[in-house]
């Protein structure tokens, strides 16, 4: 993709036009029901005007967008399915699979591997974990609830489960590389992204997101460590495979919301503060808070 959006030659239609044709196909591929969405131009077609004229587009998977692009549906067949598209949830799974992860939160960094798996839970509901598969991988689970405690969507071993009655938006990238989810009412978000990149690519992200307040020879220290934690998760190829993950959870009692250095988890609910936790190079390790005599768990992120 170049700086101004363009793909393939094609520029792309503005994020209001995506999130529209999205939603109009109940966020699945009207032919297939596969999330994995790229946007057909069909009335008129793309070339030659290159125009995005929203009612002559549709949302469709990259391999029904191809045979679109070959010509192989008319118009009217499109038009259908953009006026009664199905309405089953979208069905598809996530392609990611490693046997160890680097996973960049909020300026927080962990390394999971089989055996020590890595979970994010807010007010005694999981989150997101990553936790060994049948086959030996790490596999994504996770859940998210709108601020009324609806259940809006979940993945079960990287399998796409929304529930679409709650869901507000769900955008997964056509190469499998980022899913974003949202509920009505933008009241709760997930977005992950999945990677493999070099060690010198990661650490320079992570020293770029290091903050301000901590001292030199504080830094180095927790470059240091968080170098280990990367070099400990190389490939074959010798790539890092790496999650970055954002999340916006309006619990009843302890909201958490992610920010570019850190992550807010407010306490204010319960008579305590609303913390920034950031800077926290944990490893294989964990990190929870409890509340009261009764030790009940309202926020942890990591291994146990």
């Amino acid at each position: 993709m170049s700086s101004n959006g363009a793909i393939g030659g094609r520029t792309r239609p503005c994020a209001a036009i995506r999130a529209r044709l999205r939603s109009e196909v109940n966020f699945g591929c009207p032919i297939c029901r596969s999330p994995f969405l790229a946007y057909h131009h069909f009335d008129p077609p793309w070339e030659p005007r290159h125009i995005h004229h929203e009612p002559g587009m549709i949302a469709l998977c990259a391999e029904h967008h191809s045979f679109a692009d070959g010509g192989n549906y008319p118009i009217q067949y499109l038009r259908g399915l953009k006026e009664n598209p199905p309405q089953t949830p979208p069905n598809g799974k996530l392609p990611w699979n490693a046997p160890k992860i680097f996973i960049s939160f909020g300026g927080n960094y962990f390394v999971t591997a089989k055996g020590k798996a890595f979970s994010l839970r807010v007010d005694g509901k999981e989150v997101f974990s990553l936790k060994e598969s049948d086959v030996g991988y790490l596999a994504i689970n996770a859940s998210i609830w709108n601020a009324s405690g609806e259940l809006v969507f979940r993945i079960d071993a990287n399998d796409i489960l929304p529930v679409t009655e709650e869901l507000g938006d769900l955008e997964c990238s056509t190469r499998g590389k980022e899913i974003a989810i949202t509920s009505q009412g933008n009241n709760a978000s997930l977005k992950l992204r999945y990677d493999r990149q070099t060690e010198d690519e990661l650490i320079a992200g992570v020293i770029a997101k290091w903050p301000k307040s901590f001292s030199s020879a504080l830094k180095t220290h927790k470059t240091a460590n968080v170098r280990g934690f990367i070099h400990s998760a190389l490939d074959d190829e010798g790539l890092c495979p790496v999650i970055k993950l954002r999340a916006d959870i309006y619990a009843a009692t302890v909201p958490v919301r992610t920010l570019g250095r850190g992550i807010t988890a407010d306490f204010r609910g319960l008579g305590y503060d609303k913390p920034t936790l950031t800077g926290l190079d944990a490893g294989e390790g964990g990190f929870g808070i409890v509340y009261g005599d009764t030790r009940q768990e309202k926020f942890h992120m990591g291994s146990e």
